[in-house]
């Protein structure tokens, strides 16, 4: 099959597709329906992708578009997913779901819930996220390229964020990403924006 990766080009996904005998070509730069038409790709997967994938793209892969995302939607949807799942107080985890014109709205294909560890700073939690979602492509793949995996809608709650957003609690990051998980809990806590227990 023919795969259109969305992403970096050191992304460790890419030998894995070929390895699992896909022909995949590999753009970070923002897309163009145009220039997509008549390449003959079959199926587009976006992981880590900077740039929003607009519609006309998303037409020429009816069904075939998925990205993965480090939060477990419909929590966390748009930039900066981890910081604010602590921030917040809201689920953990990964997801992989069907890209449509919406920022994170797309229909679920599989999720798996990822608990931080005791000592996390945000760059371990980070790395741990990454890692699970990967695992889960690299085990949900072939049901997904060949259409068999499961698609269900996302629940009606959920957040959004810009990247944006984030630069009002700058605060929050005393040590970038080395900041430990369980002060931006406390500034979440003192700031009135955590949710959970």
């Amino acid at each position: 099959m023919r795969v259109l990766f969305l992403g970096s080009s050191d992304s460790p996904l890419l030998p894995f597709l070929r390895d699992s005998g896909d022909e995949a070509s590999c753009v970070s730069e923002p897309l163009d329906a145009l220039l997509l038409a008549g390449k003959g790709h079959e199926f587009l997967v976006s992981f880590g992708y900077r740039h929003i994938i607009r519609p006309p793209v998303l037409t020429l892969f009816p069904g075939r578009a998925v990205n993965l995302h480090v939060s477990l939607l419909p929590w966390n949807r748009g930039a900066d997913p981890n910081f604010w799942s602590f921030v917040e107080g809201t689920p953990k985890g990964v997801t992989i779901h069907h890209l449509d014109a919406g920022v994170d709205t797309g229909d679920l294909i599989v999720q798996k819930e990822v608990a931080p560890a005791p000592g996390d700073t945000l760059s371990t939690s980070y790395a741990r996220l990454q890692t699970e979602l990967q695992a889960l492509f690299y085990k949900n793949w072939p049901a997904i390229r060949s259409g068999a995996a499961p698609r269900r809608p996302q629940p009606p709650e959920g957040t959004l964020h810009r990247m944006k957003d984030k630069e009002a609690h700058a605060a929050a990051l005393r040590l970038g990403w080395d900041t430990p998980v369980s002060e931006l809990e406390a500034y979440g806590r003192s700031h009135g924006l955590f949710r959970g227990t």
